[in-house]
């Protein structure tokens, strides 16, 4: 799909933004061992994901391509550690009940990670500026050809304008899951999976194109579009954890 992009510089800029999602990937998976080994002690899931939120929104906010690299790099390996030790409670519970959990977890998410992103690269559009006058079909075969004329001019990356659509799940999803600690109801914990995972599935195909959008405005920081993928990842992952979990029960 990255072919489809027809851009050497876009292709190298997406390549680095998957290749730092990967590595965050991986350093989720070290913090998720620590407590397990005994390295650090195993904690509510809540103090580590108030670290990973913390420091996710130092980064996005604070910090820019301009940052010390070092600092930069620490902040990344902070947020990703904390991800992973959020996730090490669950991991311990669902592997206890089958083993074959987290690894079939890991790999679902893999495969839906990967078909919204392709879903969301086959979309993309070359910027066109010409207008193309045609006359009308003169037999219904030839519709085909209007059709297509159409398509190359539609806008760019149609995935932007679901924007306040899923900031406003995003919302209703994290207010759900607050008042799950305090109101523990089934509706919100469908909610919380269900709705949560279309949401993460959906921000990765958002976050493709906007990453492309990004790069065509001048944005080189590769850095901070891995962050929103990786946070997408855990989403995902989360989710199918609990899933497979309920299906194992």
């Amino acid at each position: 799909q990255m072919d489809s992009l027809g851009d050497a510089g876009l292709k190298t800029f997406m390549a680095n933004v998957y290749m730092t999602t990967g590595g965050c990937i991986g350093m989720a998976a070290v913090g998720s061992a620590l407590p397990i080994i005994g390295v650090v002690p195993m904690l509510n899931p809540w103090i580590p994901c108030i670290g990973m939120i913390g420091t996710y929104m130092y980064l996005q906010m604070r910090t820019d391509e301009r940052t010390n690299p070092t600092k930069r790099a620490a902040l990344l390996g902070a947020c990703t550690m904390f991800a992973g030790m959020s996730l090490t409670p669950a991991l311990v519970v669902y592997s206890a009940l089958d083993p074959t959990i987290a690894p079939v977890a890991f790999g679902l998410t893999c495969l839906i990670f990967g078909g919204s992103t392709a879903g969301a690269l086959s979309e993309h559009r070359p910027h066109t500026h010409t207008h193309t006058t045609t006359t009308p079909p003169r037999n219904p075969a030839s519709y085909l050809s209007v059709a297509r004329v159409c398509g190359a001019v539609m806008p760019k990356r149609s995935l932007m304008v679901l924007a306040p659509v899923l900031g406003g799940g995003a919302m209703l999803v994290f207010g759900v899951s607050l008042l799950s600690i305090f109101w523990p109801n089934p509706i919100f914990t469908n909610i919380w999976l269900y709705g949560g995972l279309l949401l993460a599935t959906g921000m990765v195909a958002y976050d493709t194109q906007n990453a492309i959008r990004a790069y065509e405005d001048g944005d080189r920081d590769h850095v901070s579009h891995s962050l929103d993928f990786f946070m997408n990842f855990v989403m995902i992952f989360r989710r199918m954890l609990m899933l497979l979990g309920i299906r194992s029960d």
